[in-house]
């Protein structure tokens, strides 16, 4: 059957063994040879444009997007592929954040289809849904005449799908313990794995990172006699301020301070951006201060993202899902608004919940824990129950549908308390689709 939609496309690639929905992953499905193998059948499409490849355990998506926002504005097609989405798989692959129109999604994907049905892939196990998104991605960045591509990793580094590039720099952002069952359980192997993207040669750029993250990627660049920057060395960021549209901060660099201004909210974002310019500054021989603009045009979803309410209260969308990230958000609320909101919350399974409870509950009175979708396992009734022996003191509330916990959520704000929603990508995603859908707040309460 022909695809007739980008969904289709997409549905087709979700029709094979999907390791970010199970997480079981083995060491037959983590590796590199069969992802090299395909992009062999397709003559290597990754290697038409330069590539800098980006990991991390936080800030990579919003580094990525920077990145792609700057060399955008510098002129240049710029491909840029993320995960997870939020509502449409479409957000994956974009010029910078932009849609890609459909027909160039048809074409590549009906090539792939034709080559999965009509040649013998050597190997024990088909392709998996990401490997499957990684080449299509690559393909679509030929067919557009992308001249670079910003490469996010999913999982880890060193054997993650993208890992088969040559790019001109890779970039590492802040790393922290997640994904221990396949990473590893400590900072330093998860750093290993996260430095697993440096290339022979090619300059490494890493955020601020704990002393024995550092230790460990300092190490991998040695090896590999690849140049490392570390953005401390090369940049300073003072006088962050936040408002509800977005943050401010000086720059300073070689003695000279510019002011820079992003479209998305969080401290910490001054230093993805600071990332990203430190990034492309460098590889093409830019003063930062000539690419600062670039940064008012970052499209990013679901990083502390507000949408501002006409008839009912402000929503607030993150994606944190990590102690780290929910001290992060727990900081930028209270920079923002006065007063308690309510928190909708909602973790897959795996998680540490009770620690990013922890950094948040002092933001909220009325906490309504909900099921993060279906697209990974989640248990929110054990969340509920843990909770209430937690914070005794609180409201919390158990509705696992999320029209519900939404309708809810409106009940306690009285139109005035804002409403935060976080935990997981997935839990933000059936917020974010509720919203899309025109969910009328002012008839729901």
């Amino acid at each position: 059957m022909d695809f007739s939609s980008s969904d289709e496309v997409f549905k087709y690639f979700e029709s094979f063994t999907n390791l970010e929905r199970t997480m079981s992953f083995t060491e037959r499905e983590y590796r590199l040879d069969r992802m090299q193998y395909l992009l062999d059948l397709f003559d290597n499409p990754q290697k038409c444009y330069k590539i800098i490849h980006i990991a991390g355990s936080k800030g990579k998506g919003s580094t990525a997007s920077a990145a792609a926002s700057i060399l955008s504005f510098l002129g240049y097609k710029t491909g840029l592929y993320t995960s997870p989405h939020l509502i449409s798989y479409k957000e994956r692959i974009t010029h910078a954040g932009l849609f890609i129109e459909d027909r160039h999604l048809l074409s590549e994907g009906r090539k792939i289809k034709t080559v999965l049905e009509n040649k013998n892939i050597p190997f024990p196990d088909p392709p998996t849904t990401f490997e499957l998104l990684t080449l299509f991605a690559f393909l679509v960045f030929r067919e557009t005449g992308c001249e670079w591509a910003v490469i996010e990793t999913g999982i880890g580094g060193r054997l993650d799908a993208t890992n088969t590039v040559i790019p001109e720099a890779s970039v590492i952002c802040p790393v922290e313990i997640e994904h221990s069952d396949i990473l590893g359980d400590t900072v330093e192997k998860i750093a290993f794995e996260k430095s697993g993207i440096i290339k022979e040669g090619k300059p490494v750029f890493v955020s601020r990172q704990k002393k024995e993250a550092l230790e460990i990627i300092r190490k991998q660049a040695e090896e590999k006699s690849a140049p490392i920057f570390v953005l401390d060395d090369y940049i300073e960021i003072k006088d962050i301020s936040l408002s509800r549209s977005g943050t401010f901060f000086n720059l300073i660099s070689g003695g000279k301070t510019t002011a820079g201004e992003i479209n998305v909210i969080g401290g910490f974002q001054a230093y993805n951006a600071a990332l990203s310019m430190l990034a492309v500054g460098n590889l093409l021989g830019i003063n930062y201060s000539d690419i600062v603009p670039a940064l008012k045009n970052i499209l990013l979803s679901g990083r502390i993202e507000i949408i501002l309410g006409k008839n009912r209260p402000d929503i607030i969308i993150d994606s944190s899902h990590t102690p780290d990230s929910a001290l992060m958000l727990s900081k930028t609320l209270k920079k923002l608004y006065r007063g308690k909101g309510i928190l909708i919350f909602g973790a897959v399974d795996g998680k540490d919940y009770k620690k990013m409870m922890n950094n948040l509950a002092d933001c909220f009175d009325d906490i309504i824990i909900s099921k993060p979708g279906t697209f990974k396992k989640s248990s929110p009734e054990k969340i509920y129950s843990d909770l209430h022996m937690v914070f005794p003191g609180k409201n919390i509330i158990l509705e696992t549908a999320a029209v519900k916990a939404l309708k809810t959520a409106g009940k306690y704000s009285g139109g005035e308390k804002h409403i935060v929603v976080t935990g997981s990508f997935y839990m933000a995603s059936e917020i974010k689709k509720l919203l899309s859908g025109d969910i009328c707040f002012g008839k729901s309460f």
